[in-house]
């Protein structure tokens, strides 16, 4: 139980990390929060559409091309509400 604990803490800190560093690196660039949150929200959903296989495991590629076209996504909206 505890060793799930802490793969789960440090899956968590790793998730929090990257995203800090992607938030820090992209202070100050127009439309930033529109790409980021669908970024995350696209990659999310991805994975999960993305499940299948022998061990039913969440998808790489899922994740990836979900993060991509929700980054787009993000993007789009956010510039269509600051018209």
């Amino acid at each position: 139980m505890l060793a799930s604990a802490l793969i789960v803490f440090r899956e968590v800190f790793e998730a929090g990390l990257i995203l800090g560093i992607v938030l820090s690196a992209t202070r100050g660039l127009a439309g930033r929060a529109g790409w980021v949150t669908g970024g995350v929200l696209g990659g999310l959903l991805g994975r999960e559409i993305g499940r299948g296989g022998y061990y039913n495991r969440p998808s790489t590629t899922g994740a990836i091309i979900g993060a991509g076209a929700g980054a787009l996504a993000g993007r789009e909206i956010e510039r269509s509400s600051h018209c």
